[in-house]
């Protein structure tokens, strides 16, 4: 999936991880294939099995310097944020293992909020690499 991203330009400057060792090694992974080292991802122990409101807070709170942010996390929690933040409870795609949901808001990060955010692409490995 990194390499996958790679290729489309969806590069982040940023990937904050769950702890957990299967989104730990998805994170990894999937930066080494993107042209990501590594060695930069922040993980954060809150990410694992996170309520909404944890993946806002988190998002508020990243760096006004970074603009493409990987957040990966797990589910249910990060289908039910994608809902929340797109204000997109009707068709938001369930977010499978290794799913990318590309969204742009339009603002700070701080800004983050519900409905803030528009879906612009969604890509996962069985749709998308097979």
């Amino acid at each position: 999936m990194g390499n996958f991203l790679r290729e489309k330009g969806v590069i982040p400057d940023l990937i904050v991880s769950s702890t957990a060792l299967r989104a730990k090694t998805t994170a990894e992974a999937v930066a080494t294939g993107a042209g990501y080292d590594p060695a930069e991802i922040v993980f954060r122990k809150e990410l694992y099995l996170p309520p909404v409101e944890t993946l806002l807070s988190t998002t508020k709170r990243l760096p006004k310097d970074k603009e493409k942010v990987m957040l990966v996390a797990h589910n249910p929690g990060i289908t039910s944020f994608l809902a929340t933040i797109t204000g997109n409870y009707q068709t938001v795609p369930e977010m499978p293992t290794c799913a990318v949901a590309v969204l742009e808001l339009d603002g700070e990060w701080e800004a983050a909020a519900r409905g803030a955010f528009n879906f612009k692409a969604f890509y996962t490995p069985k749709k998308d690499l097979f």
